[in-house]
């Protein structure tokens, strides 16, 4: 019989579609994400700390999931057609170039070191998975100051890419 946990887990299950949805933009992969991300709070419930806020601590895994399935799969190649990858030659040996990806990483690193280091510190920290509390207590900083730069560095890291 289901633990009131594990029924919790269920519940907040059904609102986290949109998010992940938010995430990747995809329907199927949307679905995936929920599914892994119930599947494991559910394996790992004993690991929840009671009193703590269980919705944030699932949202997490989620995020968690969907980072590590994004760095899994570090480049995805669109076609309109097929005869927008016209192969001449079945004989020879195709390889991939990261090139393209590459520099996207690349234009993300330039923008993120034209912001102040104490800005972008705390929010690669927070990028890289440490909770607030984490970074707060390795940075000697007060919680609040620590969200507040990770916020200040995400607005600048959106406005500086729309820009390029």
């Amino acid at each position: 019989m289901p633990t009131t946990l594990e029924n919790s887990i269920t519940e907040i299950g059904y609102t986290m579609y949109p998010v992940a949805y938010k995430f990747c933009k995809d329907t199927d992969v949307a679905e995936d994400i929920v599914q892994d991300t119930i599947l494991k709070a559910l394996v790992n419930a004993s690991r929840y700390k009671e009193g703590t806020n269980l919705k944030g601590w699932i949202y997490t895994i989620m995020r968690n999931i969907f980072i590590n399935e994004y760095r899994r799969k570090k480049r995805y190649f669109y076609m309109e057609s097929a005869n927008d990858f016209d192969i001449h030659n079945e004989g020879v040996h195709i390889s991939g170039n990261d090139g393209i990806s590459d520099l996207g990483c690349q234009e993300i690193q330039r923008q993120l070191d034209s912001i102040e280091l104490k800005h972008t510190k705390p929010f690669l920290m927070h990028f890289d998975g440490y909770k607030y509390e984490e970074i707060a207590e390795h940075l000697s900083l007060p919680i609040g100051t620590v969200k507040n730069r990770i916020h200040i560095a995400r607005k600048e890291l959106q406005s500086k890419m729309a820009r390029s």
